[in-house]
């Protein structure tokens, strides 16, 4: 029972963890929904021996990876060179801390952000509006909110960069 009692505590740690890798790796949120779970299903059937945070969650992103890959090839949409490289800037940014550190920098980022920039980057991500809403909204032309976000993504990860040197 003590087991089964560690690993619901490694599931409930890393669950986040996991479904912030899937997302990253390009599922969306339903996707991620899904493949986190059956991430879960395979660590709870497989044998496991904790050897501490950090290599419990490369196990988990191992076994992540494996299922969205037969996802995709189920799909056959697969690209593995663009997931590997994903894989490696993902351990590279957020591995050990399983992205809370880069979304800590990313929301400190976000307030530096002003005006249209501001704006356009809440109503693209925080509210899945097209580019043409947005225009509409801001009053300018699709072209023009592309150029803006663009500038605005340029802008955070450059920031975020810096934050997490």
């Amino acid at each position: 029972m003590a087991e089964q009692l560690d690993r619901e505590t490694l599931v409930r740690r890393h669950h986040l963890g996991v479904w912030r890798y899937l997302r990253f790796m390009g599922c969306d949120r339903s996707q991620a929904d899904d493949l986190t779970q059956e991430t879960f299903l395979v660590f709870l059937r497989k044998p496991f021996d904790y050897l501490g945070h950090e290599s419990t969650s490369a196990y988990l992103r191992k076994i992540a990876r494996f299922i969205f890959l037969e996802a995709r090839r189920q799909t056959s949409r697969g690209n593995e060179i663009a997931l590997d490289e994903a894989d490696r800037v993902f351990a590279e940014t957020a591995g050990v801390s399983d992205g809370n550190e880069y979304l800590d920098a990313l929301r400190e980022c976000e307030q530096t952000l002003v005006g249209k920039a501001r704006d356009a980057v809440k109503l693209q991500y925080g509210q899945q509006r097209s580019l043409e809403n947005i225009a509409e909204a801001l009053d300018m032309k699709p072209n023009g909110v592309k150029t803006l976000l663009q500038r605005a993504r340029a802008h955070l990860r450059d920031c975020i960069e810096r934050r997490l040197r």
